[in-house]
């Protein structure tokens, strides 16, 4: 038991029991003769427990104990066992997938210039950063022009960086301003929030995982994965509480929580572990999907985990959650916060923008996990 009074599943590894599922634990260990303390109930304890009370044939059976039952054997037998071979066939899916998106990629091209017009989604995002122009530029001039006339000191001065050696008078490529994009939103003080805002949502909390990792030697390399899981299970455990997540990682359990997450995905890469983490608050994949670039489908009702990556190097993960009947939809990334969107569709786009302006150099792929 934590010192907070809440329950710890250990099957080789501790898991947090979310306040239901406590309430259930306990129910059911007391209805078989447990005595719940701090101290550890062994399996050996557990096998030994006396079979509650049968109730009457004509009463109603006692409220709760199927599902508490089914809380303690289902999670340490039947559902780590299932997500582990679905795990393995998504993997074996993925290598296949991988392997023929490859082999139909065209040899790479130099950076051409962009078309004699700059596409609307370039325009959108200079927007977002606080760069309206009158007219698309159709060269580096007129595109530093733009910039110089948003008045925005910082965004100057990184423009003027950034275009300092290039041809003026040329013509823009995609690879340049997509760069000059990101330097601009890095440069912003709302890029986010006007990002969000853009497409009908907002920044409902701002979260940066070098503040939660407060110099950890665990954590020092990013807990971007960890945090994304501990978010996901989260939204399984605390459904109508946007707080709870970063309430719970506040305090000294949620926080070993996460650093052991990042041991065992960092440290001893175990796969295994994060599914039985998964399977814990009773998530199991349900499909899998790659992507280039940062087109990814967030139609379906879910939890998403989202990994980036570039050409070669350390990606990162992002999270998101699907559920029409709720009407929730939210997009979390450990490097800024949660964001809240009135609908599927504007979470899709908005992830597009974000990640876009955040993340241009991970644009090789997406790889998605829809998780229920």
């Amino acid at each position: 038991m934590r010192k907070d009074g809440m329950l710890v599943l250990y099957t080789g590894r501790s898991y947090l029991l979310h306040p239901e599922q406590t309430q259930r634990a306990r129910d059911f260990l007391r209805a078989r003769g447990a005595v719940v303390g701090s101290g550890p109930l062994r399996l050996s304890a557990l096998l030994r427990l006396s079979p509650p009370v049968v109730a009457p044939r004509n009463a109603p059976p006692p409220a709760g104990d199927r599902s508490s039952g089914l809380l303690l054997r289902s999670l340490m037998q039947q559902q780590v066992r299932v997500i582990r071979e679905e795990l393995g066939l998504l993997r074996s899916a993925c290598v296949v997938t991988r392997a023929k998106q490859r082999l139909a990629q065209p040899e790479a091209k130099a950076d051409a210039p962009l078309p004699q017009a700059m596409p609307p989604a370039l325009l959108r995002r200079f927007k977002m950063v606080g760069v309206a122009f009158e007219r698309p530029p159709a060269s580096y001039a007129e595109l530093l022009s733009g910039i110089q006339a948003c008045g925005r000191p910082k965004q100057i001065a990184v423009a003027e960086r950034k275009l300092g050696k290039v041809d003026l008078s040329s013509a823009p490529k995609p690879g340049k301003v997509k760069s000059l994009l990101a330097a601009l939103a890095r440069a912003s003080e709302d890029a986010w929030t006007q990002c969000a805002q853009a497409h009908g949502g907002e920044q409902a909390r701002a979260f940066r995982q070098t503040a939660f990792i407060q110099g950890s030697t665990i954590g020092e390399q990013g807990v971007c994965f960890p945090l994304v899981v501990k978010w996901l299970a989260s939204q399984r455990s605390w459904p109508n509480e946007a707080e709870a997540f970063f309430r719970d990682i506040e305090t000294e359990g949620g926080r070993d929580e996460v650093m052991e997450l990042a041991v065992n995905s960092y440290v001893w890469r175990s796969v295994d572990a994060i599914a039985d983490y998964f399977a814990v608050y009773g998530l199991s994949p349900r499909g899998h999907s790659e992507s280039p670039g940062f087109k990814i489908a967030l139609e379906r009702d879910g939890l998403y985990n989202i990994g980036i990556r570039p050409a070669q190097g350390v990606g990162h993960a992002l999270a998101a959650r699907v559920d029409h009947a709720a009407r929730t939809f939210r997009f979390f990334d450990p490097n800024s916060g949660e964001y809240a969107l009135p609908s599927a569709e504007a979470l899709a786009g908005f992830a597009q923008d974000y990640l876009a302006l955040a993340y241009p150099a991970l644009d090789k792929g997406s790889d998605v996990m829809r998780l229920e």
